[in-house]
């Protein structure tokens, strides 16, 4: 269970302080697809940084599983995001430099899992997912669905059990961002997943179990 009570987030800049979050309150169960929605610039992905503790809240109350994430250190924020989160982005975020076995491989490092492990890891997650045939092949070579197909097993390689999807179709073409979006519905019904999604698409939108609108900062 995740509940985040009257959270507000302000962020300073070279024009002043901007109010990205106001007031907002929001509960999501274990095992629910909620999908958040609103205009650029409303907080949706502010929102999502301080769920997923990318982000600092300045005010409010945000509890995982009952337990306060106010006073938590830097070091207590990254395990809570290896162990609990797992994070798919609008730009894919594929390492060039690494193949897709190793792009979705990589997570398990930080774990300090043994490398003689991570085939046994890997191979069923990228099968899932339909690309096993790909795993040695280069994100330069990869169609944006096969990136994106990447990086959804990358993010599930850790078993968490809350999935965060910010814009994840909102580079790929109407096909491709349905067949991804059905996979996500598909994963988070099979694997027992919570999985929030944030999109301006209200196709996209309607895959969820329910869908929360935010308006100038605020959870209506």
């Amino acid at each position: 269970m995740l509940e985040l009570k009257h959270i507000q987030k302000t962020y300073q800049g070279s024009a002043g302080k901007t109010e990205a979050l106001r007031d907002a309150t929001l509960r999501v169960k274990d095992g629910e697809f909620m999908a958040i929605m609103g205009k650029s610039g409303c907080g949706k992905s502010t929102l999502l940084n301080i769920i997923g503790c990318m982000d600092r809240y300045d005010g409010g109350e945000y509890r995982i599983d009952g337990s306060d994430t106010k006073d938590l250190k830097r070091k207590e924020q990254a395990v809570l995001r290896r162990e609990k989160f797992g994070f798919v982005f609008q730009s894919f975020h594929l390492l060039p430099e690494y193949d897709v076995f190793h792009n979705v491989a990589l997570p398990l490092k930080y774990k300090k899992i043994p490398k003689k492990k991570y085939r046994d890891i890997v191979l069923p997650l990228l099968e899932e997912l339909g690309i096993a045939h790909l795993e040695k092949r280069m994100p330069g070579e990869l169609s944006g669905g096969e990136q994106q197909r990447t990086a959804i097993a990358r993010s599930l390689v850790n078993d968490p059990g809350v999935l965060l999807a910010d814009e994840p179709t909102g580079n790929l073409d109407s096909e491709n961002g349905e067949t991804v979006i059905e996979l996500l519905t598909t994963l988070q019904k099979r694997l027992c997943k919570t999985l929030i999604l944030v999109t301006h698409d209200i196709k996209i939108a309607s895959y969820a179990d329910r869908i929360v609108e935010i308006r100038d900062g605020r959870v209506l």
